[in-house]
This record gives structure tokens, C-alpha cells and sequence, in this order.
């Protein structure tokens, strides 16, 4: 039994209502499965529980060779506890796994979870070669005596939200599309790390972050930021790119917050990307990018303070 070795240590009061899948990013169409999830649950007094796939099964299946996400799994867990379910549960998706057929699957998942509702989105799918879709469950629920629920998608602008379109957005640097889906600000987390420090040489020290290769990056450009750092809050600029003018190597993500001058190296920095002044470009000299970043700032603390009122 494939999923004995992850789930036999869970303790399970009473029977529970279930959803799964990956849940990249806990976006709006996520959040709004949830609530229904623990509406339901409420209703017929079970347990509420989401297991979230720690690795993502195209991967896994070798349908592609990353696929980059949109949080990391310690965020990903964070953010789907405070959605208010009763249990949320991390389950790697390996080989043993994805070989269940979606009976071997739900049959395993009833046994040892107590699961009596099934709550999944419309394009849901689970088991072997995705045989698992929902006309299958709903033959399944009648068959294995459990109550199977869809939960229709949420839209904005008439496309249905999902990973994979807030990957999109983010990858084409539409970043107002990508915060809308998810129902908060992009962000990038990481330490801050020793770089060569060009900043400061006019007047603009930025703290470069190592970032999570493993995950997706806006577009090349220059954003309107927060910087949270040690529970506090400041307004920033962030560039993501490969800073053309200096000819350096490396894609690299670099912030500048606005007067501060603390020395913060190694300290974690979490940075929301609100909105997108440019792209990145190469300029002729560093004065003129000089005189360009102070027009950015400008932009910038227009755009934070909009968002502020």
C-alpha cells in the first residue's frame, strides 16, 4: 500500500472531507475550493483535510523537465493552513504513486483517512494516466460509498485562474494578472548574499537575493516593491535581471530600499512585487541608469503610495 508509509502515523478523529492536489501559489480558485471544502465538512460535522503533492506529478511523470513553481513548499503549507482547514498534509508524489489507478487511490486514501466526501475542481484528476477524471469519480463514489463534490472554477476575465496562468503572467512580467489570480503580491524570499556592491558607487546600495531556482521569476524589469525584513515593512525598488550595463553574467534579483542603510547581509528578506515600471535595458553609461533608477523610485513611491490609500 504506497500511501502506508506517509499516512499511517496520522491520527484521525471521525470521518473526514478530502481535497488534493499540488495547490501552487494557494491562489483564489484554490481558496475558494477550500471554503467549500470546510463548508461542507461543517455541514455533515467531519474533519476538513487537503493533502498537498510536494512535487509536482508533470515532473515526476517526466512530462516536462521543471516545472518552476510559484511558492515553496514551507510557504505552500503556510499558506494553505491559514485558509482554516483542520489538517493539511504534505505527500510526496513518487513512482509508487503515480502507478495507483484512481480506485487503488481513493480505496487506500478511504482506509486510511476515513475519507467520506471528495471534494476536487472541475479538472481535477487522479490515478494512472490521469484515468481518474471526474465522470470516473463520480462512478467510483457510487461504487466505493463515498460522496464526490466539484467545485466550479473561478474566472477572471472569463479564463479560468490556475497555476500554470499565473506562471504565464509572471514569465511575460504581467505582474498586476499574476497578484490578481493569486489574491495577494507576488513574492520572492531568500538571504541576502555579497555581491560586487555597484550600487552604492552612486549613491543606491542594493541588497542582492539568493533566490530559489527551483521557482518561477517575474519577467526582466524593474518593479515597485515591499521588502519585509525582521517584522517590519519598508517601500523598495526591485530589479530582476541581468544588470546589461555592468555586463555581468547571471540573472540576479536585487532590491533598494528606500532610506535605509543597515548592513543586512545573510539577514532573510521576503519581497512582494506589486507592479511593473519597466522592462530591463542597457544604457550607455551608469549615469544615465542613474538618472533613470531615481525616475523608477519616483514611480515607484507613487505606485506604493496608491496602494496604500
Amino acid at each position: 500500500m504506497p500511501l502506508e508509509k506517509y499516512l499511517t502515523k496520522i491520527k484521525i478523529e471521525g470521518s473526514t472531507a478530502l481535497t488534493l492536489g499540488v495547490f501552487d501559489g494557494v491562489h483564489i480558485g484554490h481558496q475558494h475550493l477550500l471554503s467549500q471544502l470546510i463548508r461542507q465538512a461543517k455541514e455533515e460535522s467531519l474533519s476538513s483535510i487537503v493533502i498537498t503533492f510536494t512535487s509536482h506529478p508533470k515532473t515526476v511523470l517526466g512530462c516536462q523537465n521543471q516545472v518552476l513553481m510559484i511558492t515553496t513548499v514551507e510557504d505552500r503549507l503556510r499558506l494553505l493552513k491559514e485558509q482554516g482547514t483542520n489538517l493539511v498534509l504534505p505527500l510526496p508524489f513518487d513512482q509508487d504513486i503515480a502507478q495507483l489507478s484512481a480506485e487503488e487511490f481513493i480505496d487506500q486514501v478511504k482506509k486510511l483517512l476515513k475519507m467520506r466526501v471528495l471534494v476536487l475542481g472541475p479538472n481535477a484528476v487522479i490515478g494512472r494516466n490521469c484515468g481518474g477524471d471526474s465522470n470516473t469519480l463520480r462512478s467510483l463514489s457510487n461504487k466505493m460509498d463515498f460522496e464526490f463534490v466539484t467545485i466550479p472554477p473561478v474566472k477572471i476575465d472569463s479564463e479560468m485562474v490556475s497555476s500554470s496562468r499565473i506562471r504565464q503572467a509572471l514569465i511575460k512580467g504581467d505582474i498586476r494578472y499574476a497578484n490578481k489570480m493569486l489574491g495577494r503580491f507576488f513574492s520572492i524570499s531568500g538571504p541576502v548574499i555579497k555581491n560586487r556592491g555597484l550600487g552604492r558607487t552612486f549613491g543606491l546600495p542594493t541588497a542582492n537575493i539568493k533566490y530559489d531556482p527551483s521557482l518561477v521569476l517575474p519577467a526582466n524589469g524593474v518593479y515597485a516593491s515591499l521588502t519585509h525584513l525582521k517584522g517590519q515593512t519598508y517601500s523598495s525598488i526591485t530589479n530582476i535581471g541581468e544588470r546589461p550595463t555592468f555586463k555581468l553574467e547571471g540573472r540576479t534579483v536585487e532590491v533598494h530600499i528606500f532610506n535605509f542603510q543597515e548592513e543586512i547581509y545573510s539577514e532573510m528578506l521576503k519581497i512582494d512585487i506589486i507592479e511593473r515600471i519597466r522592462e530591463e535595458r542597457k544604457f550607455p553609461n551608469t549615469d544615465m541608469l542613474y538618472e533613470q533608477i531615481s525616475r523608477d523610485i519616483i514611480q515607484a513611491k507613487e505606485i506604493i503610495n496608491r496602494i496604500s490609500d
